[in-house]
């Protein structure tokens, strides 16, 4: 009698573990390789249908391993009720990177909700044979609400070659496009004060806009991440000057105080001071020197 009592509550122990994957599907956002090739890092996103809503999640496993339906083994977060802003899974935006051999790093919002964070786990990479691998933790830890020099700023491009067009940075982490990227709404913004970065996440933007167009140098695009949809930028309080998809967008005297002044078409009253001269500017690619960034 034990013995059956036994055998049916593992029987339905794995009914219902079976039950949660056949419920849930997961979305590789990443993958990043270990150092020796042996391993890589999967970011991805897990929905687990709407009750639950999207997680963010890391995973490690051998290289030649295809990513199963399962939990991470690492790291698992979500957005905390929308404290953060979700990223291209509907997750928060997190970042890993391989800082050693065995050493992983995993970057994210410091306000999301997490419900894993590994330190140390082992991958099997062969018959009696496993890696333990170490795992760091950097909370992005800044908060939106407080970048009083960034947040609701308008930087606009004044117009040549391409339409006059504004982007605006909305205290809710949205990157709000008036103008001739309007086709890239929505779209968002998070900054990391430990390093000054700056990403910007489109999840609208093509391929051929992401890499294509993008001239790295100072004061301009840093790194491309193309599977999440983000563009990172050096970025300080005292920049003025910023290029996205190869136009300079000029930060404006004014600040925008209030969601309905953020509306296309509005025209909030401003106080004036000195400003930029009216530049009619051209593509970054035809002059490498137009770009002027003014470092903390």
């Amino acid at each position: 009698m034990r013995l059956f009592v036994m055998l049916l509550s593992l029987q339905i122990m794995l009914s219902i573990s079976g039950c949660e994957s056949s419920m849930c599907d997961n979305q590789v956002l990443q993958e990043i390789l270990s150092q020796d090739k042996k391993l890589k890092a999967v970011v991805f996103q897990r929905d687990c249908g709407a009750t639950t809503g999207f997680s963010t999640q890391v995973s490690v496993i051998k290289a030649d391993e295809k990513l199963q339906n399962k939990k991470g083994n690492v790291f698992s977060a979500d957005t905390n009720h929308g404290k953060v802003p979700a990223g291209p899974g509907g997750g928060p935006q997190v970042d890993v990177a391989w800082v050693g051999l065995h050493d992983l790093e995993v970057r994210h919002p410091q306000r999301a909700r997490i419900f894993l964070s590994a330190d140390r786990i082992a991958v099997s990479t062969a018959l009696f044979k496993s890696d333990s691998i170490s795992v760091k933790y950097r909370p992005m830890k800044s908060k939106l609400s407080n970048l009083k020099w960034l947040n609701n700023t308008a930087w606009e491009f004044p117009g040549g070659d391409m339409e006059p067009s504004k982007i605006i940075f909305r205290p809710d982490g949205h990157l709000v496009f008036e103008g001739g990227f309007a086709s890239l709404n929505p779209s968002y913004w998070q900054y990391d004060e430990i390093v000054q970065e700056l990403y910007f996440i489109i999840p609208n933007v093509t391929d051929e806009m992401l890499i294509g167009r993008i001239k790295r140098g100072r004061g301009q695009v840093k790194r491309v991440d193309q599977i999440n949809r983000s563009l990172i930028y050096d970025f300080y309080p005292k920049t003025e000057v910023f290029d996205f998809m190869g136009w300079n967008y000029f930060k404006k005297s004014d600040y925008y105080r209030n969601d309905s002044k953020l509306t296309s078409g509005s025209r909030p009253t401003r106080k004036r001071r000195a400003s930029h001269p009216r530049v009619v500017a051209s593509c970054v690619s035809y002059n490498p020197y137009s770009m002027i960034v003014v470092s903390a």
